[in-house]
């Protein structure tokens, strides 16, 4: 029994000392400071709502600051200083408000608060850095491109309901009509711009994606891709009035003034004659873009190279990228250029490629998207017209689409199939300028030339929108000296900036000065020099600004005048001749709710002295004679000679000369030679024994002259 209980005891002892010793390890714990861990800095962190927009833009600021709880490091040697450091820190003013002698910000357009949740408004597009200085504290705060302000966009109307999967898109300047193929339903909606309603559906073939008009014939042209034919449509009634069939049908083009179709086959491009719809000839290069006023096509070809470090689904992977520019009459590559690119991507083996031509600038602009989705998309801009740098610019693009141009504001269209936006780009320095927000993935666009219109297709949603494109990016409000407190009211003193009536005031006052572009009148021609009589196609180059031009009037140097955009004009006279173009817009121009400071915005005119130079013809051939005169009815040949003279009566060498003969026994050998170095050249001539009739006609190269040999019995 004794030793029963001397044995409890001992246990019960044994348990005591583990739990103090087991007290004593976790006060330890709990007590000991983590000296050794690096202590947290404070966090400063800024936001913005909304972070994008069109101008002018209101965002509203606000910032966070923390400071880490300290407590776990008493005891440290660092300790004080860190608990120093957090006592100091003003907690944020409930009333934010108010100005803080604590708060700086920086809002990357040259304004700034000191208010802790201050509002700013952007008038300009573009990318803005914020930064904010919480001076008490020492810390800053800094993020680049954090504000986009883009342009600003009206759109008109609602959205318009097309058929399913609308695709391809055009205008039809001709009738005010709008053209929108939709693929599964197998027709086309038109619809009537000044109304913005579908006011016609037309069947075509099966599966119609690429559409385009000649404005000129008043026909649209439509690619229907699954049974490979093309619709043709008469505009006036909306009717079809041919199916051409092609062995295989991709993107088409339609050039007016030469009325001509040219369809992408997939290994060749054919053209079609507009006047009889028939192929009348192919080039053995696939086409994306056409010049048809400098004769030149565009085709793109691609190879893409997969390497051999595959790594959890993604190839390294090298594109290869040649772009030719061919002669549409000889269908030869006059020139070429390729860009390389190398890239890591999920790959599914297809290269998307979009282009778009601004034949004004003769630049041409190829979207790339290879991996659908991805910063290393890019947009290339080929300057053509230099063929010692054909690649002027290249910017990356997210997930690049469609591309379509405005040649009279110098932009670009791009849509970004991503985030369901059009982007616009600025064909002066191809750098992106604004967005376009669309209804759903934008699989079409169109430009109307007349009212300036953009139409976008959504193809999702089977709709089409109508956007009105700001044509402003540079605006100065009211001398720009008008802060948060509403100081440097010099242009606009009636009006409470801080209620945002100021904004919609200075914009229109700041577009009438600075956003109606004038009209530049320029030319060119296909050529400048030649031999009398020399024949000049005049092309009219010129820059319509925010207007539409409606006359021309040129005076060509010789004493002619003409009135049409692009005449062709021949010069007779020898000389030097200065060229001269007025043009201008209707002085009744709709400017809507703006006024035009000045009507001679409206108008302009450019001479381009010493431009055409007329040269004498290569032969000038004055007095042509032969003898004899005539001679015999004979079955043998005699011996006529033609003399050649220039102005001057002086022999003239080299003289082309050509014989033809009339009547059935009229005979003459050679049937053309040259004169020699005094002007003679020889033929030997006969007609039939015993006739009275028929002649032998003598004419020179240039056919300036004829002499006639008859017979004499």
């Amino acid at each position: 029994m004794k030793k029963m209980f001397l044995l409890l005891c001992s246990v019960l002892l044994l348990l005591v000392g583990v739990c103090l010793i087991s007290q004593h390890a976790l006060i330890a714990q709990v007590v000991e400071p983590q000296c050794s861990a690096t202590p947290p800095e404070p966090e400063l962190t800024i936001d913005a709502s909304p972070r994008s927009g069109a101008a002018p833009l209101a965002v509203q600021f606000s910032f966070d600051f923390s400071v880490p709880d300290f407590d776990e490091f008493a005891g440290c040697d660092d300790f004080d200083e860190f608990e120093r450091f957090s006592s100091k820190i003003t907690p944020l003013d409930d009333d934010d408000s108010e100005s803080s002698e604590n708060v700086f910000w920086e809002f990357g357009d040259g304004g700034s608060s000191t208010k802790e949740s201050p509002e700013h408004i952007y008038f300009k597009p573009g990318f803005y850095t914020v930064s904010l200085d919480y001076l008490e504290s020492g810390v800053s705060l800094s993020r680049s491109n954090f504000i986009e302000v883009i342009e600003g966009v009206d759109i008109i109307g609602g959205a318009i309901t097309v058929g399913n999967s609308p695709h391809g898109i055009a205008v039809n300047e001709k009738t005010n009509g709008v053209y929108v193929a939709n693929k599964d339903d197998d027709t086309v909606s038109v619809i009537d711009w000044t109304s913005n309603e579908v006011v016609e559906t037309i069947e075509v073939g099966d599966a119609p994606e690429s559409i385009d008009v000649n404005t000129v014939t008043n026909t649209i042209y439509v690619a229907n891709k699954i049974d490979n034919t093309m619709s043709v449509i008469n505009g006036a009634d909306n009717a079809v009035v041919d199916i051409i069939s092609l062995d295989k049908i991709g993107k088409l083009h339609v050039d007016s003034g030469k009325n001509m179709v040219f369809v992408n086959t997939g290994f060749k491009t054919d053209i079609i004659d507009g006047a009889t719809n028939k192929v009348s000839d192919s080039i053995s290069h696939n086409f994306n873009e056409i010049d048809a006023d400098n004769n030149l096509m565009f085709s793109i070809e691609t190879l893409t190279v997969i390497g051999d470090n595959f790594e959890e689904g993604t190839f390294f992977i090298e594109l290869f990228t040649e772009i030719k520019i061919i002669d549409i009459e000889t269908g030869q590559v006059i020139d070429s250029t390729s860009e390389d690119k190398s890239f890591a991507i999920n790959i599914d083996g297809e290269v998307d490629i979009e282009t778009g031509i601004n034949r004004s600038t003769n630049h041409l602009y190829i979207s790339f998207d290879y991996s659908h989705g991805s910063a290393d998309d890019f947009i290339l801009d080929i300057d053509y017209n230099n063929p010692d740098s054909l690649v002027k610019n290249s910017i990356n693009f997210w997930d690049p689409g469609v591309v379509v141009i405005n040649e009279s504001l110098n932009r670009i269209y791009v849509a970004n199939n991503s985030d369901n936006t059009v982007k616009v780009i600025d064909g002066v320095n191809t750098s992106i300028i604004g967005t376009i927000n669309a209804e759903s993935k934008p699989n079409g666009l169109a430009v109307n030339s007349k009212t300036g219109l953009i139409y976008l297709v959504n193809s999702k949603s089977n709709t089409v929108t109508v956007v009105e494109d700001v044509k402003c990016f540079d605006i100065e409000i009211c001398d720009n000296e008008i802060d948060d407190n509403c100081n440097g009211l010099t242009d606009c003193e009636d009006l409470e900036f801080c209620d945002l009536d100021i904004s919609e005031h200075c914009l229109r006052k700041e577009l009438d000065k600075n956003c109606f572009k004038a009209v530049e009148a320029d030319f060119t021609s296909d050529t400048t020099t030649g031999n009398a009589p020399l024949t000049v196609k005049f092309n009219d180059k010129s820059n319509p600004g925010s207007f539409v031009l409606n006359t021309w009037r040129w005076d060509f140097g010789d004493g002619e005048t003409g009135t049409d955009q692009n005449p062709a004009h021949t010069y007779n006279l020898i000389g030097i001749f200065s060229v001269t173009l007025q043009t201008s817009a209707p002085e009744f121009f709709d400017v809507g709710a703006f006024t035009l400071c000045s009507t001679n915005d409206l108008f302009d005119s450019v001479t381009k002295n010493d431009f055409i130079t007329v040269i004498e013809p290569a032969i000038k051939v004055d007095i042509l004679t032969v003898e004899p005169a005539s001679i015999k009815s004979s079955i043998l040949p005699q011996n006529v000679t033609i003399t050649a003279k220039d102005l001057f009566g002086k022999p003239l060498p080299d003289a082309l000369i050509t014989a033809s003969t009339k009547g059935a026994k009229a005979v003459v050998k050679p049937k053309s030679t040259t004169t020699d170095q005094n002007g003679i050249a020889k033929f030997k001539a006969r007609f039939g024994f015993r006739t009275n009739d028929g002649e032998i006609l003598f004419i020179t190269g240039n056919g300036t002259v004829t002499v006639t040999q008859k017979p004499l019995r």
